[in-house]
């Protein structure tokens, strides 16, 4: 098995390896981003399965757009007092349902966003002191 060096031990010596180096933390991201995305999905798929059975309470508004169209329908006299209160009821709390469902945001997807954005973190020492020195070489110094 092969060991791997603490990360503050790495010294870069070539412009290979610092690209190598770069190109590794680019694929992590990668890799990490896909499973976020797909865990993402996953969760939102199982959600929205979840959101059907629940926005069947809603189905007595399922035929109207808007408010307006409620409110034309009781201008018409084609419901009572009652039932018109009680559709608008509904319509307001499915607009707050609907909005409260947002995007998926959970413990995993918190670990794996902030995993993803501490991937150049491993390397950035070492980076820095090489791009100092590839500068400091270039300049004559």
């Amino acid at each position: 098995m092969k060991m791997v060096m603490p990360m503050s031990d790495v010294i870069i010596s070539t412009e290979r390896e610092a690209k190598a180096i770069r190109k590794d933390i680019e694929t992590a991201r990668k890799i990490i981003e896909d499973g976020l995305i797909r865990y993402k999905k996953k969760m939102l798929h199982a959600r929205s399965k979840k959101q059907t059975e629940d926005l069947s309470m809603f189905e007595e508004i399922a035929g109207y757009e808007s408010k307006q169209d409620i409110q034309e329908d009781y201008g018409y006299g084609e419901m009572s007092n009652a039932k018109y209160g009680r559709l608008n009821d509904l319509w307001d709390a499915r607009e707050e349902f609907v909005t409260a469902q947002g995007q998926f945001d959970s413990r995993v997807t918190q670990i794996l966003s902030r995993a993803m954005n501490q991937c150049n973190n491993l390397f950035e020492e070492a980076l820095y002191e090489f791009e100092e020195k590839q500068r400091k070489e270039r300049n004559g110094l």
